[in-house]
């Protein structure tokens, strides 16, 4: 489904269809961010196969009509192609990617500066320390770029044990005005993919049992919950 209007335009038998819009139909909300949703929503409704009526939904006897379809190809994708495995996974209009950060500029720094006042209250930001982490061979500082501007992050911690390389995922957030859009499930899956092509044993992350939705988010991409506690000790300053 990586092209909802041409595979649409290309359905000449109507079964076919009618299947297709039943998968898009049934999509839990909590898996798909809810623009997405009602994206699919809209070209399926404009396609001519389903009917919206307030929250109703309703398959359509006729056909697909493919001719209004074609004529809109400049329209945002629903799920814009990825690239292949590696940096820069590309996602919605405009241009939105996940990559690396290389090096910290003042732009990017005030917009990390911003993010981690949303991540928590006590979050401060400090150059020195976020280059550290971009210069360190165990962390890598992912970051969901839409147009050029920082709008979402997430480290991926690495460290060898006796067991085998582990990872953690730190730090994730995205900017308030940017949520909905599927960002944070970019970020994870930039995350699994990393952990997948350099062979970490296994990738962690915490989150308080109460973030519900996060948690389901979480599990969406391929993470499981663990019967287990978490204990932290927090060293104090002399």
């Amino acid at each position: 489904m990586s092209d909802v209007r041409a595979t649409l335009a290309c359905l000449a038998n109507e079964e076919v269809a009618r299947v297709f819009a039943s998968i898009v139909l049934r999509v839990s909300a909590g898996d798909i961010p809810r623009a997405k949703v009602e994206r699919a929503v809209d070209v399926l409704t404009r396609s001519g196969l389903i009917t919206a009526t307030g929250d109703s939904l309703s398959l359509n006897s006729e056909g697909i009509r493919a001719e209004p379809l074609m004529r809109r190809r400049n329209e945002p994708d629903l799920h814009s192609p990825r690239s292949a495995p590696g940096y820069g996974i590309e996602m919605d209009q405009p241009r939105l990617i996940v990559e690396p950060l290389q090096r910290l500029t003042d732009t990017d720094g005030a917009a990390l500066a911003s993010l981690l006042t949303q991540l928590s209250a006590s979050a401060e930001f400090d150059r020195a320390r976020t280059e550290a982490v971009i210069a360190h061979e165990a962390t890598e500082l992912l970051v969901a770029r839409d147009s050029g501007r920082i709008v979402g992050t997430a480290t991926l911690v690495t460290a060898p044990s006796l067991t085998g390389l582990r990872g953690h995922v730190e730090d994730v957030v995205v900017d308030e005005a940017s949520r909905g859009r599927g960002i944070a499930r970019l970020l994870l899956e930039h995350m699994t993919q990393l952990a997948q092509e350099r062979g970490l044993r296994t990738l962690d992350l915490t989150s308080r049992p109460s973030r519900e939705s996060a948690l389901r988010l979480y599990e969406s991409v391929g993470f499981r919950r663990r019967e287990t506690n978490v204990l932290r000790f927090s060293p104090t300053a002399d």
